[in-house]
């Protein structure tokens, strides 16, 4: 699947497992001054996008996607931080009547990295969520 002209996604289908899954990295060099922001984004860009600017939103949508679920965390690897975007999914074949299954949750995971719901004036995340994850 071709996002665009610098990102495609490559599916590679199995009989090994009943689920599958999609993992986006991002990695930057550990420093001090972006650290607590690495660590906050993932978790501020799960809390909605602007087709689902809730929590319970983007749920509802995963859990349409027969039970396909979403995990964020953000590690550190030697002198890099590792954010990272997880789903899972039950693979299509034991989901009769989902067809493209796998396409629509790569859809969903990239339209929360890639369209956060933001601030009233467009340029910054949602306030309310940024102040909840850094009290979180």
């Amino acid at each position: 699947m071709k996002i665009n002209n610098r990102v495609e996604v490559i599916y590679i289908p199995t009989d090994k497992f009943k689920t599958g899954g999609i993992n986006i990295a991002f990695c930057d060099n550990l420093c001090r001054e972006r650290a607590y922001m690495n660590a906050l984004i993932p978790m501020v860009l799960c809390r909605g996008t602007k087709k689902h600017p809730t929590s319970k939103s983007i749920s509802e949508k995963f859990q349409s996607l027969y039970g396909a679920d979403i995990a964020t965390s953000t590690e550190k690897k030697g002198e890099i931080q590792v954010m990272q975007f997880a789903a899972d999914f039950i693979e299509e074949k034991y989901a009769t009547g989902y067809e493209n299954l796998p396409e629509k949750v790569v859809k969903m995971l990239l339209e929360i990295i890639t369209d956060p719901v933001t601030n009233e004036h467009g340029d910054g995340f949602k306030e309310e969520y940024f102040r909840q994850e850094m009290k979180n």
